[in-house]
């Protein structure tokens, strides 16, 4: 094959072993993911409409666009080493320096590529999916500032009032119409089932999830390895105690969606309440040996000069590793990138990063190699932060935040006083 013979030379060693070449990605042979329209596309970083979609999983079968046309196009396109639009978003991470989901799956999934290879990518090599991503909706119980009702349900009477979305809308977007179809279809993939990742909205929200859990658990395929990326704020939903849950299998990753403490979380992630984040944390720590724990801090204006303050925090507290603080960077909306800070406010970042980075190279570590990630997620950041912002973005600000504090009763300067100077 044409496509295979292109591939070989671009992205193969000697020793017939994959070699990255900056555009191959394993998702497309491993993964599936279903946003909450329905659609199915490359991964959760591609567009979500219709411009990057395989199918949907309400008008089709899960094999049928798991090896439809579209689907296999695609994959024959990453083979010959050709970019794809819908895969931008890691290219731009990697050339920012950033660590991209790209290279995360490539590495993870790195025996399954090497397997791809020597079966020359034939399609009886990944005949079912072994990582499921399903956004089964929007709820959500938080509304945070960087979010919006797309992603959040409690978002929905802001953005009604800020004039965002029309009247019509629906509070509540679902991704499967006919679910007794698609558990239908979910059950005879499962055994092949290695890894589930959950996301939201808030995925300790939604039955679907527990129902997931429930068939693993029935079928004997505890091994599957569990990823959520939740706001953590409640541990029981309706009749499901997540944690009772979570102790019958052998590996559950939590990607905490944390930004903040005290007063200054509560600004941003509005419903969050911090006593109960703490009491949570303390609950997964003293119950749950096989919950690894991890904190994911989106950087913006809001958080940019305290990140570091919560990183101690929930390491002096026992909540976390040292290296398990892991910061991800908000570009969208561009009213929030760190990129509009004054001069002033950029230097004082910088400075309170570098000391904290000159301190987490002297801890001891568990995992180096993800203190290494920790470490160039926070050198990149400083990276980030001393490029050009945008101009209207940064004049739009105080207008954005006046909206949103009216709406909700709440005060930007009297929360982060350093920061009055984006508003005056």
């Amino acid at each position: 094959m044409a496509f295979w013979r292109k591939k070989k030379e671009i992205a193969v060693n000697n020793d017939g072993h994959f070699k990255d070449d900056g555009v191959f990605c394993a998702m497309p042979w491993v993964h599936l993911h279903v946003t909450q329209n329905g659609n199915v596309t490359p991964c959760c970083q591609a567009p979500w409409g219709d411009e990057a979609k395989f199918g949907n999983i309400n008008t089709s079968t899960i094999q049928e666009v798991w090896k439809g046309k579209r689907f296999e196009d695609f994959r024959k396109q990453m083979i010959k080493g050709k970019p794809a639009p819908a895969c931008s978003r890691c290219y731009e991470k990697e050339e920012m320096g950033w660590i991209s989901l790209r290279e995360i799956t490539n590495d993870k999934y790195e025996n399954e590529i090497n397997d791809l290879i020597q079966n020359k990518f034939h399609s009886s090599s990944y005949e079912t999916p072994v990582y499921f991503d399903i956004r089964f909706s929007n709820v959500c119980n938080l509304k945070c500032r960087i979010c919006n009702f797309s992603s959040s349900s409690s978002w929905y009477n802001d953005d009604l009032a800020l004039g965002n979305i029309k009247p019509e809308t629906p509070a509540l977007t679902t991704s499967i119409i006919d679910e007794e179809k698609f558990f239908r279809e979910f059950r005879e993939q499962i055994g092949s089932i290695k890894e589930v990742y959950f996301a939201g909205g808030e995925p300790l929200m939604m039955e679907q999830h527990y129902q997931i859990l429930e068939f693993l658990i029935e079928t004997g395929n505890t091994q599957c390895k569990l990823f959520y990326n939740t706001n953590l704020s409640r541990l029981k939903f309706k009749g499901f105690d997540i944690l009772e849950l979570w102790k019958q299998f052998d590996y559950v990753n939590l990607a905490v969606s944390l930004d903040d403490i005290g007063e200054r979380l509560e600004y941003q992630r509005k419903n969050a309440k911090w006593e109960q984040m703490v009491s949570n944390f303390e609950t997964i720590k003293r119950e749950a040996n096989n919950v690894d724990l991890m904190i994911s801090p989106t950087i913006s204006v809001f958080n940019i000069l305290s990140i570091t303050e919560m990183h101690l925090e929930l390491f002096n507290k026992g909540y976390v590793r040292v290296e398990d603080v892991v910061p991800t960077l908000l570009v969208y909306p561009l009213e929030f990138n760190i990129r509009n800070l004054s001069k002033e406010l950029k230097k004082i970042a910088e400075k309170r990063i570098e000391e904290h980075v000159i301190w987490l190279e002297n801890q001891s570590v568990e995992d180096q190699k993800k203190m290494d990630y920790v470490l160039r997620q926070y050198r990149n950041i400083i990276n980030y932060l001393n490029h050009d912002g945008d101009e209207k973005a940064r004049l739009n600000f105080p207008q954005k935040i006046a909206k949103l504090d009216a709406l909700r009763d709440e005060d930007f300067v009297s929360v982060f006083p350093e920061l009055k100077s984006l508003i005056h």
